[in-house]
């Protein structure tokens, strides 16, 4: 989702200058997976250094295990995938190369039902399983950095060296800034995860109608999310229109393990201001009803007794 200029401040120290070089050509070199997972892995390091990583353990094991749900049934499954949460009163979710994926706890405590939960995490599977973060980093090689850390990262992916790239790259955004482009195959491809995994596809539609409506009221829980995506309002139609089109099918219900966690971070979130524990809805709180009824397209359908 938006890019890290939050982490520039911690992260300039862990950079290098670079003299000025002409350009690369395109198609000099290719990132390996293997060098990906290492810049990855640097820069998973770096922003656990500075964010608030939730010391919870029923948090992130549960975070932990809905990630792996989604990631298994994606075209990589063998990544060293990782899923942690951010304590962040901020509305955000990024990926980072090889499958080290961060959301924030506001995006627990605001997801209406455990698919739009799902759905954000899909759609940050989404960024690495079409390797976007591959063709950010080539660009930045290509233009900014020096010869000697090129040749000395690409096909070996060499940790001294992928720490300097992964230094360099988070500073400048580089890392989680998408083109419209990978944001749309990012989101396509979210949909088809939720729907191959049981949840409803409709829910990253919701999610992403949710934050539209919230900017209204309460655009500082965004912190500059839709600066960084000026077509999220169209993305609203182009989830629902893809989710729509694909069969029809009962879906999961909300977890007891979703349920446990979004009451506990949102009574962290609003204590003192509603005597009811409920989750955020637009420029409200609502109470959490009864187990969530499973959705068949765009409508409700109960569930019969056997």
């Amino acid at each position: 989702m938006r890019s890290l200029r939050w982490f520039l401040p911690a992260v300039l120290g862990a950079t290098v200058l670079f003299s000025g070089i002409p350009d690369l050509q395109a198609g000099m070199f290719s990132l390996t997976e293997q060098d990906e997972i290492a810049i990855g892995r640097q820069a998973a390091a770096q922003v656990e250094q500075k964010a608030r990583i939730l010391h919870d353990p029923e948090v992130q094991h549960y975070i932990s295990q809905l990630g792996m749900k989604l990631a298994r049934a994606s075209s990589r499954p063998n990544l060293p995938w990782r899923f942690r949460v951010i304590q962040d009163k901020h509305i955000n979710a990024f990926a980072l190369p090889g499958g080290f994926i961060y959301v924030h706890s506001k995006v627990l405590e605001i997801a209406g039902s455990e698919a739009e939960l799902a759905s954000v995490i899909a759609h940050e599977i989404g960024h690495v399983e079409g390797r976007h973060h591959k063709a950010q980093i080539e660009k930045a090689m290509r233009y900014q950095l020096g010869l000697g850390v090129l040749g000395a990262v690409v096909g070996h992916g060499g940790g001294a060296n992928a720490a300097l790239i992964a230094g360099r790259l988070l500073a400048q955004g580089q890392l989680t800034k998408y083109s419209r482009q990978a944001e749309a195959d990012a989101d396509r491809r979210g949909v088809n995860l939720l729907y191959r995994t049981g949840f409803d596809p409709m829910a990253m539609s919701r999610f992403l109608k949710n934050l539209v409506q919230l900017e209204r009221g309460h655009r500082d829980l965004l912190a500059g999310f839709f600066s960084d995506h000026p077509a999220a309002r169209d993305r609203v139609a182009t989830t629902r229109a893809q989710a729509q089109a694909l069969p029809a099918k009962s879906w999961r219900p909300d977890s007891m393990a979703f349920v446990r966690v979004a009451r506990k971070l949102h009574g962290r979130a609003v204590a003192g201001q509603s005597g009811k524990t409920g989750i955020y809805e637009g420029a409200r709180i609502r109470p959490r009803q009864g187990p969530s009824v499973p959705y068949q397209g765009a409508r409700i359908k109960p569930r019969h007794k056997r």
